[in-house]
């Protein structure tokens, strides 16, 4: 429109209001239009107007000064959790109950990231979810995470998170409120480990037996874990109650949970599926070390006296699982082999036999065999490898016989103490050498032993199974360290022999 005949205008073409719509006279179009008038300095009779046309979808008016107070007060003093985050997950707003939730100042809060609350566990997945709720596919969501706050302690939080977006629908923050669920979760927990324990024994009950079976079976098809379950029925159990009462055949079942959590790893699980009927799940166990754990519970019992002198036995059926094999099964098998016991005189532990023919093929596949490719050239040092070879092909054989746990602590002695005098002669013979790297091999030799004695410490302790030992000593010390390590100094030897 040209500028004389804008000045030909009254205001009320444009309106008595700070937004409102006017006639272009030029176009004949209704614009949007925001408009100001201010008085001529000096010259009360003339007004100065401006106005400025807006967007067709920015008819929004700015909150009053009034408002956005009445907001911040609301913001500030809601009982609720409140903060705000960019899509990097940069907290740039929080109120009060938050920063109180989080054991610091709001100014505190503010210069933190998402990153610095959550338990660093939980980062990866919760990242993940972070990022995709960043591109708007999860625009709105209620969920439960840990956080930690400024102490450094760890709580449930159940977040109700809201995604603001532009007028174009772009994602720009997120608004979360936050409150703390611990107690709730806690309570869950309490509830739920109620449900899956026998009350009597504090040991699980069936359905707990069966969620852990589950989790153990899906671990042993996925990775390959062993996994070996014990069926124990304590022998005349019937007889006790007949004769001293159910109150004292009650104290029996809880003795003997008590003496069966003793021989138990932490990782292992003692469920009753029955009135006097236990499972023993052995996770990370072969067949061999879930008989090392039954007859050592089998002899403790047996061994003890409870209130008034009175004795009781059990019977056990051992089965490893087979992969692939559903619970069922792998209860059935040994189901039968402690039916077997049962049959064959009660207070004895059975294994289910084909179980006992599939160990025994791959212990014969495992055995270390002496090779003169072994040889160093060194006659001192060969002869005691050979000698250690043959200590661990027979702690091999010694695990599959009727009294294991004897013969392989005597024999696991025997072999610690030959590896012991082994190393110290071969550190000798290497620094005589020169050889250079004989403190290095010596410091090898060091760390090996430790560990082998810690390992043969938890299995006197009934810590841990005789399997995890044997294949330390087998596959580490003998296996990689002589046939491996070892092999870098024979031709050092050979040449300084020579």
């Amino acid at each position: 429109m040209p500028i004389g005949r804008i000045r030909r205008l009254s205001l009320r073409t444009f309106g008595t209001r700070p937004k409102s719509g006017v006639s272009n006279p030029a176009s004949n179009r209704e614009s949007v239009v925001s408009s100001r008038a201010e008085r001529l300095p000096g010259n009360d009779a003339v007004p100065i107007v401006s106005a400025r046309e807006t967007a067709d979808g920015d008819r929004v008016t700015p909150a009053p000064a009034e408002d956005q107070e009445r907001f911040r007060l609301a913001f500030e003093c809601a009982n609720s959790s409140i903060a705000l985050f960019d899509l990097e997950g940069n907290i740039f707003e929080a109120n009060q109950a938050c920063a109180d939730l989080f054991a610091c100042t709001s100014d505190e809060l503010k210069r933190l990231n998402l990153l610095d609350i959550w338990v660093p566990e939980d980062q990866v997945e919760a990242m993940a979810e972070f990022r995709n709720a960043a591109l708007g596919s999860k625009p709105d969501a209620v969920y439960e995470r840990r956080y930690r706050n400024k102490k450094g302690e760890i709580f449930f939080v159940e977040v109700v998170r809201g995604l603001a977006r532009s007028q174009t629908g772009e994602p720009k923050f997120f608004i979360a409120t936050f409150r703390d669920i611990t107690e709730s979760k806690q309570l869950q927990a309490l509830l739920e480990e109620r449900a899956s324990t026998d009350p009597l024994t504090d040991a699980l009950n069936r359905s707990g037996i069966e969620e852990r079976v589950s989790y153990e079976l899906m671990r042993s098809n996925r990775y390959g874990d062993k996994l070996s379950l014990v069926l124990i029925d304590l022998d005349h159990f019937k007889v006790v109650n007949d004769t001293h009462g159910h109150l004292a055949g009650d104290r029996i079942l809880r003795g003997f949970c008590d003496i069966a959590r003793s021989c138990l790893r932490s990782t292992d699980s003692l469920g009753r599926v029955g009135g006097e009927e236990f499972v023993a799940l052995l996770s990370e166990t072969s067949l061999t070390g879930a008989r090392l754990f039954a007859e050592r519970l089998r002899t403790t019992l047996e061994e003890f006296r409870f209130d008034g002198g009175i004795q009781i036995t059990a019977s056990m059926g051992v089965a490893c699982h087979r992969k692939g094999e559903e619970f069922s099964s792998l209860m059935e098998r040994a189901d039968s082999s402690m039916y077997r016991a049962k049959k064959g005189g009660r207070n004895r532990v059975v294994l289910d036999s084909d179980d006992v023919d599939l160990e025994a093929a791959r212990d014969a596949q495992v055995n270390l065999h002496w090779k003169s490719s072994n040889l160093s050239g060194n006659p001192l040092i060969d002869a005691e490898h050979e000698e250690a070879f043959r200590l661990i092909n027979l702690m091999v054989v010694a695990m599959a016989e009727e009294d294991a746990e004897k013969r392989v602590l005597s024999l696991v002695r025997e072999l610690l103490e030959h590896i012991q005098t082994h190393f110290t002669n071969e550190e000798q013979l290497l620094r005589a050498s020169g050889f250079p790297e004989a403190e290095a091999h010596a410091e090898i030799h060091r760390d090996l032993v430790e560990h082998a004695h810690e390992l043969n410490r938890q299995f006197e302790l009934r810590q841990d199974s005789a399997s995890v030992l044997l294949g330390f000593l087998m596959h580490d010390v003998v296996a990689g360290h002589m046939l491996w390590d070892d092999r870098k100094f024979f031709s050092w030897l050979k040449a300084n022999q020579a």
